[in-house]
């Protein structure tokens, strides 16, 4: 991929935080219909284009250079997003819901960031510079969410603990050093969000 293409990549993730700063604000219920609303559409166009030749080679003119190799053939990377960010709203609370889905448009891209930049350790495909650099901004990301009720009153319902955190950004960051099967846009929040979720319960 160009680097141009990996830069809108990129900067697509960080679109993606539209959705856990407007829960931070919006009604769940609302939120919820709006991604469903989305990631059906986004769903619907990528089963079109897979399915109609015309349809599908127009796509590729439009978004090639966005599109890593694999995507070219299955669904796109935005829509695995748009889906697991419905269950994660579905599913999670909503402080781990939110988290969930900032460990992924935040964590995922600083990963690969740091990793072509200044890995030199490899593991796999990835890199250990890259990992650390996810669970960094995890951790981060997990800590300035604990302590939003303290500036934010409609937060109150908040219940991020640390080892709550720590479980959610370890998850998330070994989840994207893996090479899993499914779209780390998917596995990220949901398995991390998982984690979290079965650590509040327990």
């Amino acid at each position: 991929m160009s680097l141009a293409g990996e830069i809108g990549r990129k900067l697509i993730h960080l679109c993606s935080l539209a959705i856990p700063i407007g829960y931070l604000f919006l009604p769940r219920d609302f939120v919820l219909q709006v991604i469903i609303l989305v990631a059906a559409g986004s769903l619907t166009l990528d089963l079109a284009r897979l399915r109609n030749r015309p349809l599908g080679k127009t796509f590729l003119k439009v978004s090639k250079p966005l599109l890593k190799k694999d995507e070219r053939a299955r669904l796109t990377g935005s829509t695995y997003l748009l889906l697991a960010s419905v269950v994660c709203v579905f599913f999670f609370d909503r402080s781990i819901a939110i988290a969930a889905l900032l460990f992924l448009s935040l964590g995922d891209p600083m990963a690969s960031f740091v990793g072509r930049r200044a890995g030199r350790t490899h593991i796999g495909k990835k890199t250990l510079e890259g990992s650390l650099a996810c669970l960094g901004t995890c951790l981060t990301v997990g800590v300035i969410i604990s302590i939003l009720p303290v500036l934010l009153p409609n937060l109150s319902n908040f219940h991020l603990k640390v080892e709550t955190i720590f479980i959610g950004a370890l998850t998330a960051t070994v989840v994207e050093l893996l090479p899993l099967p499914l779209d780390d846009n998917a596995l990220i929040p949901m398995l991390s969000g998982l984690a979290m979720q079965i650590v509040v319960l327990m």
